[in-house]
């Protein structure tokens, strides 16, 4: 067998060896010529040699099938930029070659076809087809560069503040950009590459390089940016008063500051920018612009000055009575006026500020402080009136009560009152200006007081008269007589002296006997019971004097009464009824009555008693009831009538 490159499969057979002449008798081939023939594909052949002796021999061959020789195809090149993508480079062979061969690099290390700019090292690369032998093999090579992709960077942005010096674009760009490249305005226009923020506008600026083929052109943009250097205007300078409106420091600025900025205070403290005179502290004031980097902050500042504004106090008035002495008007101010202010008078004329009411005219007295520009002058007025009314106080004794409860009338000759205050001795204050009326409880001798104020500033008069009332005690008659009930079986009674304040006593007894004793026993006549009336006089110093009276009544020794009694079931006391010790009692009648005057219960039954309820039956509340008690005496005849009352306890 061999590596065939015969067309159409055709195979070409010989036989060697020996010694000729010989001839040949071939099997299986198409064609032969002595020792050659030829054959046309796999298969068996043989050949009969023989000699010029007629030996024979015979040789045969087997052909299988020839392996034909590979292709690996015709040298060929390719160039690729260092930024493209992998290629096959199988597909950079001329020819037809034929695939699964393998492929070694530059310096003969395995290679696996695909070539990547970006890893692997430009050169000649082989590939190999392996033959099936006795076939070689077969190669071919393909030469491979690589162009650098050009470099314009990375886009970048530059801020600049319109006072800056010139830039170049180019240091702007990241990355590594390749030099040599051209720019172009933001309209496309060509540009020098330095951008002058007084000349050129803002917007992206752009920078390529031209790339060698088959790479393309790069570029990157710088968006450029400039902005306002901020103006804070220039310093200035405010004089304000103490009392002057707030005010905005952003108007003492010098220039055209722009706004929006934010103020400090003296100490670096945040203000408002509002200055108030009366809340925040002088001194300078600084007002800020913050700039849009790269452009600085701006500054400025406002020194402020505050004037105190004078103070001449709040108006006034002061009223004087005609015989005051001199008055300093100063001292009438409201507040706490400055000193060293100017007065003048109602008429405008220069006033010295000390008032002599006796002196000067009333009305309206001004006083002016000057003010410190810009703070004005400060005024302030006194109202000054003069009272002329002044008062005159006196005492009278109108009428007079010598004994306890006194009743005094007083009059006072005042004049020009508006209010008048008696002090009368004993403790009491009467407010009148007419005559008044006072009674005095107790005895003693008093000194009166009077007080007559005018109700200006001419003060008060005052009259005093020592001990001009003395009163004597009034005093009280009183008594009490024992026994309570007399009856003609002992009609002595004992009265007993309860009288006040009385020096001396007068009694008399109903009966036509008096006497002067404190306390006397008198002893009324044993006959028929009647009632007397009992008077004592009781009197102390003249004409002090006060007399009681009651009615003593002395019973008949034949009724008794009982004057309480107690119906609770307990069978003591528990029913009312007079007791009668005459004999042949006639024309009877008892009768209890309410304190509204309604009969609770009658009889005409000597003897009969009631026992504390309604004529319903029903218990009659606990209290005090009349009785009325009417009867003859049988041996005299006489005629009894009696009413007294009853206590109902239960």
């Amino acid at each position: 067998p061999g590596c065939s490159a015969a067309q159409d499969g055709e195979i070409e057979l010989s036989v060697s060896g020996g010694e000729a002449p010989y001839t040949y008798a071939w099997t299986g081939a198409t064609s032969s010529t002595g020792a050659q023939a030829t054959g046309l594909g796999p298969g068996p052949y043989s050949v009969v040699v023989t000699d010029a002796f007629g030996c024979q021999a015979t040789a045969s061959y087997v052909l299988t099938p020839q392996a034909q020789p590979p292709d690996a195809g015709a040298d060929g090149s390719i160039t690729l930029c260092s930024t493209s993508a992998p290629a096959a480079l199988f597909s950079a062979l001329s020819g037809t070659p034929d695939g699964g061969g393998s492929w070694s690099a530059p310096g003969g290390v395995p290679f696996g076809g695909v070539f990547n700019p970006g890893t692997h090292v430009p050169g000649v690369y082989t590939y190999t087809v392996a033959a099936t032998a006795p076939c070689p093999d077969a190669s071919a090579s393909v030469t491979v560069a690589v162009n650098s992709a050009p470099s314009a960077g990375s886009n970048g942005a530059l801020a600049l503040c319109s006072t800056d010096a010139p830039a170049a674009l180019f240091g702007v760009l990241g990355g590594s950009p390749d030099s040599g490249g051209s720019w172009a305005a933001p309209g496309g226009t060509a540009f020098g590459g330095m951008f002058d923020p007084a000349l050129h506008a803002t917007g992206n600026y752009t920078y390529s390089v031209v790339g060698l083929a088959p790479c393309p052109s790069a570029s990157a943009t710088v968006a450029v940016t400039v902005n306002t250097l901020p103006v804070a205007g220039t310093d200035g300078a405010l004089t304000l008063c103490s009392t002057s409106a707030s005010v905005p420091l952003f108007n003492a600025l010098g220039g055209t500051p722009d706004g929006g900025g934010s103020w400090t205070g003296p100490g670096g403290a945040a203000f408002g920018g509002v200055f108030n005179p009366a809340v925040h502290v002088p001194g300078i004031h600084t007002y800020t612009v913050t700039g849009l980097a790269p452009c600085p902050d701006a500054s400025a500042s406002v020194t402020v000055a505050v004037n105190t504004a004078p103070d001449a106090g709040g108006n006034g008035g002061v009223v004087l009575c005609i015989t005051a002495p001199p008055t300093d008007l100063f001292d009438a101010l409201a507040g706490s006026p400055d000193g060293g202010g100017v007065w003048s008078a109602p008429d405008g004329s220069v006033f010295g500020g000390l008032f002599t009411p006796a002196q000067h005219a009333p009305g309206n007295y001004g006083y002016t402080v000057p003010g410190m520009a810009p703070c004005p002058a400060a005024m302030a007025t006194v109202a000054v009136q003069v009272d002329t009314v002044v008062p005159v106080a006196t005492i009278d004794l109108l009428e007079w009560e010598p004994c306890t409860p006194a009743r005094v009338v007083l009059a006072g000759g005042q004049a020009n009152a508006a209010s008048c205050t008696w002090w009368l001795g004993d403790g009491q204050v009467v407010q009148g200006c007419d005559t008044i009326t006072v009674t005095y409880t107790s005895p003693g001798t008093y000194d009166v007081l009077l007080v007559v104020d005018a109700g200006n500033t001419c003060g008060t008069d005052t009259a005093f008269v020592p001990a001009l009332v003395t009163i004597q005690a009034q005093p009280v008659a009183a008594f009490t007589a024992l026994p309570e009930r007399v009856s003609t079986l002992d009609p002595e009674v004992s009265f007993v002296n309860q009288s006040v304040d009385a020096l001396s006593y007068h009694w008399s007894f109903g009966d036509g006997t008096t006497t002067a004793e404190k306390d006397p026993l008198h002893r009324y006549a044993d006959v028929l019971g009647a009632p007397y009336t009992v008077c004592l006089v009781a009197m102390g110093a003249e004409p002090c004097r006060d007399t009681v009276c009651t009615t003593i009544t002395v019973e008949d020794a034949l009724v008794h009464v009982p004057n309480a009694f107690t119906p609770n079931g307990d069978g003591i006391n528990d029913a009312f009824a007079p007791i009668l010790l005459m004999p042949g009692a006639s024309d009877y009648r008892f009768e209890i009555y309410d304190r509204y005057g309604r009969v609770l219960f009658a009889t005409t039954e000597p003897g009969a008693s009631w026992s504390g309820v309604f004529s319903d039956g029903t218990e009659v509340p606990n209290g005090v009831f009349v009785w009325k008690l009417q009867v003859r005496d049988g041996p005299s005849g006489a005629r009894l009538e009696r009413t007294g009352h009853v206590s109902l306890l239960r």
